[in-house]
């Protein structure tokens, strides 16, 4: 017995289910399979991304795209809701748009991006945040670890 259920949990949940049993309640259907546009990011980036998105003025982009971490996390974003959003013929694109693309772009594009250190002609591999190792016992403190944050200051 798993120690977050108590015997009551366990009850309540068999009256569940003995309910459900009769009830003429189905597990969900199984949808058909789900095959994507593009077969994989790359493709999507090459395919659609670059040829949609190229703007004049201020934009950063590297062509090196996938040897930057937070811009591939981002574009797989992207990608794989587009995915989604291109299922639903009247309102999947504006979603997306809204809620999805602007607000990945501005950060992609923008000064501060992960393209930020590359130029047209030159990509600069990105830096990674630098870490040191906790104290001793840290992690296995009885406290969460946003209670003794910042403590060796106070």
């Amino acid at each position: 017995m798993d120690g977050d259920l108590d015997a009551e949990d366990v009850k309540a949940l068999r009256m569940a289910m003995q309910g459900l049993q009769g009830s003429g309640w189905q597990p969900p259907v199984q949808a058909a399979e789900f095959r994507p546009q593009f077969a994989d990011l790359e493709s999507w980036v090459n395919g659609f991304f670059v040829l949609t998105f190229a703007r004049s003025g201020e934009q950063r982009w590297c062509a090196a795209w996938w040897d930057h971490a937070e811009a591939m996390l981002r574009l797989e974003a992207l990608w794989r809701t587009w995915e989604v959003a291109a299922l639903d013929p009247v309102r999947g694109m504006a979603g997306w748009i809204r809620e999805h693309l602007d607000p990945n772009l501005s950060v992609l594009f923008g000064a501060n991006g992960p393209f930020a250190a590359c130029t047209p002609e030159q990509h600069v591999r990105p830096q990674v945040l630098a870490v040191s190792p906790p104290p001793d016992g840290w992690w296995s403190s009885s406290q969460h670890w946003w209670d003794v944050l910042g403590e060796a200051d106070r």
